[in-house]
């Protein structure tokens, strides 16, 4: 890996597969913050992009969560 990369959105308690396309004209950054991400109760989380691990607590009153790449995970 070549550098660190991190993008910073405020969801403002969107739905999260409605952002797909700002998520989709991000060149794979290395971590997504999030503040204010939806809470599913169904799923008891929140939505997250595939190549990422989600780091996460996942409870109603949390404000932000992140996304990072799994190969830094996996190193």
């Amino acid at each position: 890996m070549k550098g660190l990369t991190v993008v910073q959105y405020n969801y403002g308690h969107t739905n999260g597969k409605a952002l797909r396309a700002l998520f989709d004209s991000f060149t794979a950054p290395t971590v997504i913050a999030i503040q204010e991400p939806l809470y599913n109760e169904r799923t008891k989380s929140t939505y997250y992009l595939k190549p990422y691990q989600l780091a996460y607590d996942a409870l109603l009153e949390t404000r932000v969560y992140f996304m990072i790449k799994r190969e830094v995970c996996e190193s």
